[in-house]
């Protein structure tokens, strides 16, 4: 069994969050892209870009010094999964060899626990419908808010339930 630690993501790790915001990306084609194209884009540098800003949170998972998977989020204008400006985006990526093994779901759990406690009312996310993440997400409680071409725009509710009969 390896064990796997998770610590909270710090703006020392801008390029980590670099590498790691490809890994994000689907299809994996896209990444035959030149590399230079991809790192010039505005719409995936503010996923990285300047980390560590009010807002912004965050957790790796990693096998001793080896990052293996990063979820973290951003309150921003310009993502893909943008639903309003008091609204974090959330991103999530797993390197490939380490897919289905449930770190997704480690750090899923500290993050979603952190905006929870931090105050925040909901997250949203952009996932193409092809990715089969998307039941990772719906398993999280994730809902459909808007279509977008090939592409789902989720949200999920962070405040707590009531269970209390009125």
């Amino acid at each position: 069994m390896v064990n796997i630690q998770v610590r909270a993501l710090t703006s020392d790790d801008a390029d980590l969050l670099e590498r790691f915001t490809f890994l994000a990306l689907w299809p994996p084609q896209i990444l035959a892209l030149p590399n230079a194209q991809l790192h010039a884009d505005p719409r995936l540098q503010c996923y990285w870009a300047g980390f560590g800003r009010a807002g912004d949170s965050g957790f790796v998972a990693q096998v001793g010094d080896e990052p293996i998977g990063i979820a973290w989020t951003r309150v921003m204008g310009g993502g893909y999964g943008h639903v309003d400006d008091d609204t974090p985006e959330l991103s999530i990526a797993v390197v490939p060899e380490r897919r289905g093994q449930g770190i997704g779901t480690q750090l899923l759990d500290a993050l979603l626990e952190s905006l929870t406690q931090a105050g925040y009312q909901s997250v949203s996310l952009s996932v193409q419908q092809a990715n089969p993440a998307v039941r990772l997400y719906k398993r999280f409680g994730f809902t459909v808010v808007r279509v977008h071409d090939a592409e789902y725009i989720m949200v999920r509710s962070l405040r707590p339930i009531d269970d209390t009969v009125a």
